[in-house]
């Protein structure tokens, strides 16, 4: 059912009900999309060893309270979605300015650890690559790192 300018009643059936129900779909994520276009991710390092924790920074560069729907997942090399934090828990509003940090132990879901390779962290509007390096002691895989400058850093240090 709809209402005509003069007032008078339209009944709908079938795909003006559907083509209804998408338009006010569109106005109704357009704000989200629009208040979400300052929200960054960031790793403390873009290079870990096996184990370390991964921090997690998303932050609100924007000029609107948003909310971080899914939090955040990580995905392989392969684009497969390895790991996703219990949503309820990492949804919370961020103020204009505000951060917030996550951590990820390098496991799957199910606790167990991941193999060393390329991940991607993702929210719903930004990804930053990641690296985890074997650190094991035995054959030609044994390398460890130290922490390297990220994408734009001068040194390690700064």
């Amino acid at each position: 059912m709809a209402l005509t300018d003069e007032g008078k009643v339209i009944y709908m059936k079938g795909r003006g009900v559907i083509a209804l129900g998408l338009i006010f779909m569109v106005i109704m994520t357009s704000g989200v999309a629009n208040a979400a276009t300052g929200v960054t991710l960031d790793t403390d390092k873009s290079a870990y060893n096996e184990g370390e924790v991964v921090i997690i920074t998303v932050t609100n560069n924007g000029d609107e309270m948003v909310t971080i729907p899914n939090g955040f997942w990580i995905e392989n090399d392969a684009g497969e979605q390895i790991y996703l934090p219990n949503i309820l828990f990492y949804m919370p509003p961020l103020d204009p300015g505000q951060s917030i940090d996550y951590t990820w132990d390098q496991t799957y879901t199910d606790g167990t650890m991941v193999p060393a390779g390329d991940y991607t962290v993702h929210t719903a509007w930004d990804s930053t690559s990641i690296k985890i390096f074997d650190t094991s002691t035995s054959g030609v895989k044994g390398k460890k790192i130290i922490d390297l400058p990220k994408p734009g850093q001068t040194s390690i240090f700064a």
